[in-house]
């Protein structure tokens, strides 16, 4: 009995200890916590082989999901709900910290998970990929609204994602912008698109799930696609756009960097890129203090007009704390490991303060806390 005391007493000592004293990361594991990183693979198997050596190997911050990969066509890593809660619970489990299991989950045509898809299995309990509809459309009632974004947070909740890059803030501007015309804004009032992006939050927070409003300083007003190209809003960008990150600091998890050119801000560099817009503007003057997470630097707007080395070191130096690299318009096998050594480079050159590093990953600890 004293033994069996003693050994309860010990764990629960050892389990404070680690609460108190968090496992003293090596520079690579605090690079890899830095990374969000896209795969190939629907199985456990297929996992196994690639990100999962990431996960364990650097403290992989977190991955993304995609139903399509972009560069050979087909599945990417969502066949369907049985499918991809089996290779959720593999990814969550190969290391005791809590992954990052994101998705763009916004709804309409930004939709992953595909309701067509829960009928390829007879298995009733993970039949859950439920019917969603647009930003836009979402609005037009608030039963609608609520459905809505309940059957989006079942599906994810049930799936084990707890990321959710949503929902959109950018405030419809100009309709003929490319996110606009996807039916992916609320509304070209600032203040109606923060009402309801908070209710959209409120229903994640309820269901477990993290949010990532996006697209810091305000992608509603381009007129070209960042996934294309360098996009350019000095003549077309609004102040007004900001009101919702400025209403919404404190109510999400994240906010999303956009890939825009604001040159009357910084004439030198794309927000995401950009001190003056994320630690001058968003930082210090509207007080933002928690997770900023680049869009996709894999995106042409960045990965055309900036090295690898030089993208990661300006995001960083700039405020990012999670580099997303969606590894799907361009495949790249050693994306982590090559953004690891990149960082860890440029750390070791005095480029990257080590100091820097380690208030994101302050940053995403504290958010990785609400996770149940």
């Amino acid at each position: 009995m004293f033994k069996k005391l003693l050994l309860i007493s010990t764990t629960i000592l050892l389990s404070s200890c680690q609460t108190l004293f968090p496992k003293k990361l090596t520079l690579e594991e605090k690079a890899g916590s830095m990374i969000i990183a896209g795969f190939r693979g629907t199985s456990a198997s297929q996992a196994r082989r690639n990100i999962a050596k990431d996960i364990s190997k650097y403290n992989l911050g977190g991955v993304i999901l995609f139903n399509e990969d972009m560069r050979v066509g087909g599945q990417r890593n969502i066949q369907n709900p049985y499918q991809l809660k089996t290779l959720n619970r593999f990814l969550q489990n190969i290391r005791d910290e809590k992954l990052l299991i994101c998705i763009d989950q916004e709804g309409g045509k930004v939709n992953r998970l595909k309701s067509k898809h829960s009928d390829q299995l007879n298995h009733h309990r993970y039949n859950d990929f439920r019917y969603t509809i647009s930003a836009m459309k979402a609005v037009e009632s608030d039963k609608m609204f609520q459905q809505n974004y309940r059957n989006i947070n079942q599906t994810l909740r049930s799936a084990g994602i707890n990321l959710n890059l949503a929902p959109v803030v950018d405030v419809g501007v100009n309709p003929d912008n490319f996110i606009y015309k996807k039916e992916r804004i609320y509304s070209s009032d600032p203040y109606e698109v923060a009402k309801y992006a908070q209710k959209a939050i409120d229903i994640h927070h309820n269901y477990g799930v993290l949010t990532a409003i996006k697209h810091f300083p305000g992608h509603g007003s381009s007129e070209t696609d960042s996934h294309k190209g360098l996009t350019d809003v000095t003549l077309t960008w609004e102040e007004e756009e900001l009101i919702p990150f400025k209403k919404l600091k404190d109510k999400t998890d994240m906010i999303m960097t956009a890939h825009v050119f604001q040159r009357s801000i910084d004439n030198k560099y794309p927000a995401t890129l950009s001190k003056k817009l994320l630690t001058d503007i968003l930082r210090n003057e509207i007080g933002y203090n928690g997770v900023i997470i680049s869009d996709d630097l894999g995106m042409h707007a960045i990965s055309e007009n900036y090295e690898l080395k030089e993208s990661v070191t300006l995001a960083i130096n700039a405020g990012v704390d999670l580099l997303l690299f969606a590894n799907n318009t361009d495949w790249n096998p050693n994306i982590v490991e090559n953004v690891v050594n990149v960082i860890v480079q440029q750390v070791k050159a005095g480029k990257i303060s080590e100091a820097r590093l380690d208030e994101s990953i302050s940053r995403i600890n504290k958010m990785k806390e609400k996770l149940k």
